[in-house]
């Protein structure tokens, strides 16, 4: 589903939880990088976390879709960070969605399975 709603609460969390998250440091090695809004139905709206590591970065989209959370990340962007895909796979079940590997989550839930993530991804 995309529409006003969606991308109301995916925009309201990128602009007031994610900075109360970064101050107090939850977020780890997890940055927060741009909201993308969404134009048109072929794309949700989302925003960017990226993970940083000891061979680059890996960029993960997060977006909203109806009550469920996506945290979505590249296959190629897996392979070279596998304590990533261990730490998506403890959130849940890894699906595949073309190029990308997402976790599903409940929009409810977002925020406790970001600090989460942020706490395997430090271990």
């Amino acid at each position: 589903m995309n529409g006003a709603h969606v991308e109301l609460f995916s925009y309201c969390f990128y602009k007031t939880r994610l900075p109360v998250l970064q101050s107090q440091g939850a977020l780890g090695s997890l940055t927060v990088g741009e909201y993308e809004p969404a134009i048109g139905r072929d794309v949700e709206p989302y925003f960017v976390l990226t993970y940083q590591h000891g061979e680059g970065q890996c960029p993960l989209e997060v977006d909203v879709v109806d009550t469920v959370c996506r945290i979505a990340c590249l296959k190629s962007e897996l392979e070279q960070a596998p304590e990533l895909k261990e730490a998506l796979e403890s959130l849940g079940t890894l699906a595949e969605l073309t190029e990308y590997m997402a976790v599903e989550i409940p929009r409810n839930q977002m925020e406790d399975s970001i600090k989460e993530l942020a706490t395997r991804l430090a271990e």
